[in-house]
C-alpha cells in the first residue's frame, strides 16, 4: 500500500518556477501565474505565492503538454515574464532593475 501510494503521488508532468530578487526589497509582496491568453485580473489566476527571502516558487503540473504562462506582481513592477510551462524546472534571475533573465 505504501508503494502505491508514493508511486501515485509522484507526476511526471510536474514543474517548477523558481524566482529570485538581487535582495529582500520585495519580501512579503504576491507574485501570480496566469495562463497566457487570460487578463490580469487578480481572481483569474492559477496560482500565487508570496515573496519570502527574495524568493518565490511556484510548483505546477502540466496538462501533459507545453503551455504558455506569464507571472506577474499586482504593481506590475515588472513586464510580465512568458515561460512555457513544460516538465521540468524554470529559474528566473532578476536584476536590480527587476528585468527577468530565464535560466
Amino acid at each position: 500500500m505504501a508503494i502505491f501510494t508514493i508511486t501515485a503521488c509522484q507526476n511526471k508532468d510536474e514543474y517548477t518556477v523558481t524566482g529570485t530578487f538581487p535582495n529582500n526589497d520585495r519580501n512579503g509582496q504576491s507574485v501570480y501565474l496566469f495562463e497566457a491568453d487570460t487578463p490580469f485580473v487578480q481572481n483569474y489566476f492559477l496560482d500565487s505565492t508570496i515573496i519570502e527571502n527574495g524568493k518565490f516558487v511556484f510548483d505546477e503540473i502540466t496538462p501533459g503538454y507545453p503551455v504558455v504562462q506569464f507571472i506577474e506582481m499586482p504593481d506590475q513592477s515588472f513586464d510580465p515574464v512568458l515561460i512555457i510551462a513544460e516538465r521540468g524546472k524554470i529559474e528566473i534571475h532578476f536584476n536590480t532593475g527587476s528585468e527577468p533573465c530565464l535560466a
